[in-house]
């Protein structure tokens, strides 16, 4: 968001620094995050594991207990619930043994759900947007590059307010009732915008205007839902064992899926134009829906 606030002013800058100073000003936050993670504490878990018992014990004093002491009835408590969910020979001390996300049908089950949260996650029309706005600006009239920067960071400002507004109210909602909700307004703003935005509105300004605002709305509600779960869901329905595994698994699908944006949209948008963009996010997203209706929320998977 603030890159994109840049370079609404960068923009304006006939140089390179029109896009490298945005570029360095986010080298910034990650500077810091290289200093501070130093300060951050070893896992007690991870400690434990490798038969470092007594440090685990020192660190778990240092953050849960008033007095500090490491063998206080709170850190015993907390030792021995690591014992109980911990196996030092599991496969989950193999960087390679992902067998734990696969070797019940309860496992599977769970693998399941993050294969869709991960696909679904990057297909459900978001990433037509996020990556090929400024094109869908062009094609909707707005050629001034000021006003697509202008409206990008708009669109970023927007997408940041529902991702907020999303991680808030999850718990309110419902893991699994937020995401059918969310999915299915997406379906609903995704055939508005195509239709809005077909043969590139027509030279219609107005009916142009109204495409961006139902794409800015779409941003909004995919942010309100999706964004907040993509990083919830799959972590709160694997099992312990099969955690830290089955994250990295939800990376690889999300990254792979990812690839059909990246290389597959240029060439719908070069070839059909509008005929290729909207629809096929649309039935993307309607299939995201329906899929989403096999997702249980997470209480009734009893994984705590």
């Amino acid at each position: 968001m603030t890159a994109t606030g840049m370079m609404v002013s960068t923009g304006k800058f006939n140089n390179n620094l029109s896009w490298r100073l945005p570029l360095f000003v986010q080298i910034i936050p990650a500077a810091f995050n290289v200093i501070f993670v130093f300060l951050c504490p070893e896992s007690p878990r991870w400690l434990y594991t490798i038969g470092k018992v007594d440090e685990a014990r020192d660190i778990l004093a240092k953050l849960h207990s008033n007095t500090g002491d490491p063998y206080s009835p709170l850190i015993d408590l907390e030792m021995e619930e690591i014992k109980e969910k911990i196996v030092l020979g599991g496969s989950d001390k193999h960087f390679w043994d992902f067998r734990p996300l696969f070797r019940t049908a309860e496992d599977r089950y769970r693998a399941w759900m993050v294969v869709l949260i991960g696909s679904f996650g990057q297909l459900s029309g978001n990433g037509l947007i996020t990556y090929f706005l400024p094109v869908l600006l062009k094609n909707a009239g707005i050629v001034s590059q000021n006003r697509q920067l202008t409206l990008n960071f708009v669109n970023s400002v927007t997408s940041f307010i529902g991702a907020l507004s999303g991680s808030a109210s999850v718990d309110h909602i419902g893991r699994r009732k937020l995401l059918l909700i969310s999915t299915g307004l997406c379906v609903v703003t995704l055939a508005i915008v195509t239709g809005l935005l077909s043969d590139n509105g027509n030279g219609n300004q107005v009916r142009a205007n109204a495409g961006i605002s139902f794409i800015y709305l779409f941003m909004v509600i995919f942010s309100f839902g999706w964004t907040p779960m993509q990083s919830l869901y799959g972590a709160e329905v694997l099992s312990y064992e099969a955690r830290a595994k089955g994250l990295a698994f939800l990376n690889v699908v999300a990254q792979a899926s990812s690839c059909i944006n990246t290389f597959g949209i240029p060439v719908a948008l070069e070839k059909l134009g509008w005929k290729g963009r909207s629809p096929t996010d649309s039935i993307h997203s309607m299939l995201a829906n329906g899929y989403t209706y096999s997702l249980p929320d997470f209480p009734d998977l009893g994984c705590l």
